[in-house]
């Protein structure tokens, strides 16, 4: 087994190809040679991420095997400054006197409340989000999405000069990802919150209700379970929904 990691120019250029590995186009010799040899640009001894306030930059991780040179699967980290991240609008539910309340919150706020004994937030400086996970299909269910993810950030902690604590994220995509309900439930609680005030809970379904939105507003996409599975697996923890009804896990590393 090879792991090759390469830093993209661009994300669209990562996803680009990670996508070619999820939908099998390597079945050729030219076209694994095309990936190997392509304007990517490898990274061999280090990796030197130059993350600033306005960019972030994608990173693709191949694991091939070593004899044929056929990739096994592919996943692709994207890394953002803190500050690009941190005012980022997120969505949690919570009980309170046996109703299921909504509230939304910056992403600096909940990392904050979530990991408040493991370290200080003010330290963060750098975000990784394990962006997208392929696996070939006659190597799924074999542990290859758990391998790479472990061997891309520890490889990645040690080959890198990080000063501080470093937060990993994913999310994971939901049945309603591409409805844009998860936005217009934001803005309706901001709304509320307006008339309401911030010490109110907001019902969940009563927002549901009004705005016709499903009950299972926040369930899983049924392609994206295995996802969840590696996240929890790896000791992300659920942290809420992102606009998109994504459900959110995140870690201290």
């Amino acid at each position: 087994m090879i792991t090759q990691a390469v830093l993209a120019p661009d994300k669209k250029k990562a996803e680009d190809v990670l996508h070619m590995i999820g939908q099998q186009i390597f079945a050729t010799d030219d076209r694994v040679y095309e990936f190997v040899n392509s304007n990517l640009r490898k990274l061999n001894t280090s990796i030197d991420i130059p993350i600033n306030k306005s960019e972030s930059n994608a990173l693709l991780w191949g694991t091939f095997e070593e004899r044929t040179g056929r990739p096994i699967a592919g996943l692709l980290l994207y890394f953002y400054s803190w500050d690009k991240l941190r005012h980022q609008q997120y969505i949690q539910t919570y009980k309170s006197e046996g109703e299921t309340c909504v509230i939304c919150k910056s992403l600096q706020s909940i990392i904050e409340e979530e990991f408040e004994e493991e370290f200080n937030v003010t330290e963060l400086q750098i975000a990784i989000e394990v962006g997208y996970l392929a696996i070939l299909k006659e190597n799924r269910g074999k542990g290859w999405g758990s391998k790479i993810l472990e061997e891309a950030y520890h490889n990645i902690l040690s080959q890198t000069t990080f000063q501080s604590p470093v937060l990993l994220f994913a999310i994971i995509m939901g049945k309603y990802a591409s409805t844009g309900y998860g936005e217009l439930l934001m803005n309706e609680w901001f709304k509320l919150q307006e008339s309401q005030g911030n010490n109110s809970c907001t019902p969940l379904k009563s927002i549901l209700d009004k705005l016709g939105f499903p009950s299972d507003l926040f369930a899983i996409n049924d392609n994206s379970i295995t996802s969840r599975v590696i996240a929890e697996k790896h000791e992300l923890k659920f942290v809420g929904y992102n606009k998109n009804t994504g459900s959110v896990f995140a870690k201290i590393i």
